[in-house]
């Protein structure tokens, strides 16, 4: 056996390995921490996302409602304002004296007594032709007179109910004028709550690429680890062929030390049985080829 390939030589390489894997063990269990955090961080912070996009979703929907409900409003205004246009217009072609309405209702009752009494005087008096005359034109006056006052009466109560009308229209209008600026501060007020989230959500988002960045960083140096770690694992099991130990035994370098010595022993003791001429063990016999004795 070449003193390159000596048991000390092999053991001591056996030793640098074990350290070095020792090293490479608690690098790679840090790096699988860091990874872990990395990934608890990231997935946190994709929560946060999904939760701010959720958000955002339900107030663009909010904001859609509201801009119909506003369109709904300004449709139902512009029609008050037709509306109001129409009653305007009539109330203003209705042409009357400024006269009240009780002095309209008394001009009517004098009138309609003045018409019953000279209704009695033509029924039940006898009248010369022309006091006959006379009195059917009284009659005839008052009658249109009569009409007069009733067509102005009616004129005043349509004045009257035109101007309610005008003025539940109006307040109508300004009832709806006031809710479309309510409904527009409040859309003001989601779509500033919306650039903020917005924000937030970028940030968010810039801190989650900058995760995954990372991640894929760590998980390069964990892989260039591994690989590290593999190689060391096949120098140890050659190291170990070469003493003559099957590969995939588990020792410590203790026990290899221990069962070299043990080996050496035995082929002392097998040499020293040849050159007594006596019978081998089958451990001594092995221990002598693996020494490269015989």
């Amino acid at each position: 056996m070449s003193s390159s390939t000596s048991p000390e030589v092999i053991i001591k390489k056996l030793e640098a390995i074990h350290e070095k894997l020792k090293e490479i063990s608690v690098q790679r269990k840090s790096l699988v921490t860091r990874l872990n955090e990395i990934k608890g961080e990231l997935s946190v912070y994709r929560k946060l996302v999904d939760e701010k996009v959720e958000k955002m979703s339900n107030l663009h929907q909010r904001i859609q409602k509201l801009r119909r409900r506003k369109e709904i409003l300004s449709s139902k205004r512009e029609e008050l304002k037709r509306l109001l246009s129409v009653l305007n217009k009539e109330f203003s072609q209705i042409q009357i004296e400024n006269i009240s309405l009780s002095y309209v209702d008394r001009q009517i009752k004098q009138a309609k007594r003045k018409l019953k009494r000279l209704d009695s005087i033509y029924e039940t008096r006898e009248l010369s032709v022309r006091s006959e005359r006379e009195l059917t034109r009284q009659i005839k006056r008052i009658e249109n007179k009569l009409r007069e006052l009733k067509e102005i009466r009616e004129k005043i109560l349509r004045k009257r109910k035109l101007e309610k009308q005008i003025t539940a229209t109006g307040e109508k209008i300004r009832r709806t004028l006031q809710q479309e600026k309510e409904i527009e501060a409040e859309i003001k007020n989601i779509e500033k709550e919306l650039k903020e989230i917005e924000k937030t959500a970028v940030n968010d988002q810039i801190k989650m690429n900058q995760l995954i960045k990372e991640i894929i960083k760590v998980k390069d140096e964990l892989n260039e680890v591994n690989q590290m770690q593999e190689s060391l694992k096949e120098e140890w099991k050659n190291a170990i062929n070469l003493l003559g130990l099957p590969s995939g035994t588990q020792l410590s370098i203790d026990i290899i030390r221990e069962y070299l010595s043990s080996r050496r022993d035995k082929a002392r003791n097998g040499l020293k049985k040849l050159m007594e001429k006596k019978s081998l063990t089958f451990d001594e016999f092995k221990a002598l080829v693996e020494e490269g004795l015989i």
